[in-house]
């Protein structure tokens, strides 16, 4: 975003979406973090929470499928067709819509089978 001088406004409305949507201060959240690695950086971080600003999803998604786990990355996609499908009314605030995406997730069984997995790569 900081190549891109006209995001002011794009950052300003990512800046919104974890505080309206969790109550995350402005104060905690990291604008432009670096990888540690310095092999590029993350939009927005605020905890373990990760934004990335995209202009074609369907473009990059074999590049985040390749680098998922093999058992995650049939999850995720299950996860992205059923979200799709979602209907979300346009007048809806932002936590209704993510309420109504968990709630199709979760009937599916999809989001208990993502929870299972991402649990099983994570550090005790």
């Amino acid at each position: 975003m900081a190549s891109h001088p006209r995001h002011e406004a794009l950052r300003g409305l990512v800046t919104e979406v974890p505080g309206e949507g969790s109550g995350a201060a402005f104060g905690e959240l990291e604008l432009e973090r670096y990888l540690v690695d310095n092999s590029g950086r993350i939009d927005v971080a605020w905890g373990a929470t990760v934004i990335e600003l995209r202009s074609d999803l369907l473009r990059e998604e074999r590049d985040v499928v390749a680098r998922m786990p093999d058992d995650l990355a049939p999850a995720a996609l299950r996860a992205g067709e059923v979200a799709s499908c979602v209907s979300l009314p346009d007048d809806m605030h932002f936590t209704g819509k993510r309420r109504l995406i968990r709630q199709a997730l979760d009937a599916d069984g999809v989001a208990e089978t993502i929870e299972r997995l991402v649990d099983a790569l994570l550090p005790v």
